[in-house]
């Protein structure tokens, strides 16, 4: 009873069936399946054991069968490849003895770098098996908004990518094959594939048309009338040919300028007036403070608009007796509550005036005479 040999682990095909032995006759014989001859036949996958005994003793072996089915197994849907540097990695069912790719790799995983019907063979000890995929070639996405342009208000640009194979995502997080722009501003859009990411942008302006009107342009005598058209986006056409934005007018007249953008060209007048800006001041050379009433005080008088003023006055010793920067304020001829002695005093005034919004400075400086 010592042979007890169901014998190796073993493989069957599915549809083939397998006898086992416990080679004793008129023995005790019980197999895990519930039998208890001496031969039972197998076709499923599983552990087999039998048990045997008489008066000398007990004894089991056991034994695992696989029946082996067509292996079952899916390489996935059809799927892109880009044409250029694209590689799509695919694997098949784990486990099997035989692998065989169309590109003649013979393990479970492969790489494959180009379009076309590809295909993977499998087996086991008892059948083999083919599925088949698709790589479907893809190029890069050529996005071309254009170029950076300008409109005139009221217009409207289509923004059109020229690619519609692929799904086109705005800026503003819309999905459309595409878009109608009113407003300036900086747009793109990106659609991407088995290729990468692809985007372009666009700058877009609108101009709005001009209403130019005749300006005014007062300049005081020795200066220019200056007329600066830099800041425009303009095309610029004067009267007497030039196109310079910037131009200096010291003479008086009316100077016409051609204004064109997108939206047309219009015309505009500057008329340049010069006027004398001098600031006229009164002051005296002599005044009495002697208690009449009469000239007691001195005091400049001017007639424009002062924005600074300080006038000083010294004793012949170079002495400051008096100082203002007020020019309704007077001196009534007296330093430290003292009166100063007749005689000969020097001034110097320092003033700003202001013309067509821009200051103006002088100096001046002389002799007061002070009378008793």
């Amino acid at each position: 009873m010592g042979n007890l040999e169901l014998g190796n682990d073993t493989v069957i095909c599915k549809g083939q069936t397998l006898t086992l032995d416990a080679h004793y006759s008129n023995v005790y014989t019980q197999w895990n399946t519930g039998e208890s001859t001496r031969y039972i036949t197998v076709s499923r996958t599983g552990l087999y054991t039998v048990l045997i005994s008489n008066s000398c003793g007990v004894w089991t072996d056991t034994i695992f069968v696989e029946v082996q089915d067509v292996p079952v197994f899916d390489l996935g849907p059809d799927t892109t490849i880009c044409n250029i540097n694209g590689s799509v990695h695919l694997e098949g069912p784990l486990g099997l003895d035989n692998y065989e790719w169309s590109n003649g790799v013979k393990t479970q995983t492969t790489t494959f770098f180009t379009p076309g019907v590809k295909w993977l063979t499998v087996s086991n000890k008892c059948f083999s098996r083919t599925d088949t995929i698709v790589l479907i070639g893809e190029d890069p996405i050529a996005m071309d908004l254009g170029s950076d342009t300008v409109l005139c208000f009221g217009e409207s640009l289509y923004l059109r990518p020229g690619n519609t194979q692929y799904p086109i995502k705005w800026d503003n997080g819309l999905t459309a094959d595409f878009r109608e722009i009113t407003r300036s501003g900086k747009y793109w859009a990106f659609s991407k594939n088995s290729c990468g990411l692809f985007s372009d942008t666009i700058n877009v302006r609108f101009e709005y048309p001009l209403q130019p009107e005749a300006e005014d342009t007062l300049v005081c005598l020795g200066d220019s009338a200056v007329v600066d058209l830099n800041r425009a986006n303009l095309e610029v056409q004067w009267y007497d040919g030039s196109t310079d934005k910037l131009r200096y007018f010291d003479k008086e007249g009316v100077y016409s300028v051609a204004l064109t953008n997108i939206c047309g060209t219009y015309y505009k007048d500057f008329e340049v007036t010069l006027s004398n800006c001098d600031c006229p001041l009164h002051i005296a050379n002599s005044f009495t403070p002697n208690g009449d009433g009469i000239n007691d005080e001195y005091q400049i008088i001017h007639d424009c608009d002062l924005t600074a003023y300080h006038l000083q006055i010294y004793n012949r010793w170079g002495e400051r007796i008096f100082e203002s920067f007020d020019s309704a304020e007077t001196w009534d001829g007296t330093y430290h509550g003292e009166q100063v002695p007749m005689g000969t005093y020097n001034y110097l005034l320092n003033y700003t005036w202001m013309v067509y919004g821009a200051d103006h400075n002088e100096q001046k400086q002389g002799i007061i005479n002070l009378l008793r």
